[in-house]
């Protein structure tokens, strides 16, 4: 039996580096195991495994936040007492704007989220610094590309069928939606 490592925690805190959004979820295989000098079958394997034990329960299109009018940042915290963690992290995902939650082994913790201003971004990193007792989060911004043109009716149906699972084929979500493959595509 497999216990997790060193080597599976890199991993994951790979696909939620600030380096790691990118639309095509299949490709940072590759991307992992060079920047940590691994095959990339390595993390292929590892990441099935992840998978198959509830370690990354699912996988998520993450919406670029310049599309709904906002930014997005993470927050690296540790919370005071690794036995509250459970309930900590039950209270942060109430937080308005919160898209994601990683819970690393010990006390970590990081939280990506969605906020319209500067003023809220302060307020809710206060928020959650205060749930966790940690007084000060270490917050970063994550740089999305600047959304040129408005999106159509059909963009956000391709958007919302792929929310819930982005390897999902391009073929299925045409055909959900009742476009061409090209369309989609495009």
């Amino acid at each position: 039996m497999h216990r997790f490592d060193d080597l599976d925690v890199r991993i994951i805190k790979e696909l939620a580096s600030p380096a790691s959004p990118q639309w095509n979820v299949k490709q940072t295989y590759s991307n992992i195991a060079r920047r940590l000098g691994v095959d990339e079958e390595t993390v292929r394997r590892r990441l099935k495994r992840a998978e198959e034990r509830g370690v990354i329960p699912a996988w998520r299109m993450m919406v670029n936040p310049h599309l709904v009018g906002c930014e997005c940042a993470s927050l690296d915290l540790d919370v005071e007492d690794e036995k509250g963690k459970d309930r900590a992290i039950a209270e942060i995902k109430l937080i308005d704007g919160v898209i994601k939650i990683l819970d690393f082994r010990g006390c970590g913790l990081q939280v990506t989220l969605y906020y319209p201003n500067p003023d809220a971004l302060r307020r809710r990193t206060e928020l959650i610094g205060s749930i966790c007792r940690c007084p000060e989060p270490t917050a970063w911004e994550l740089n999305f590309p600047r959304s040129h043109g408005r999106r159509t009716r059909t963009d956000w149906q391709i958007i919302n069928e792929m929310l819930d699972d982005p390897r999902r084929s391009l073929g299925t979500v045409a055909k959900a939606i009742g476009v061409s493959l090209r369309s989609v595509e495009r």
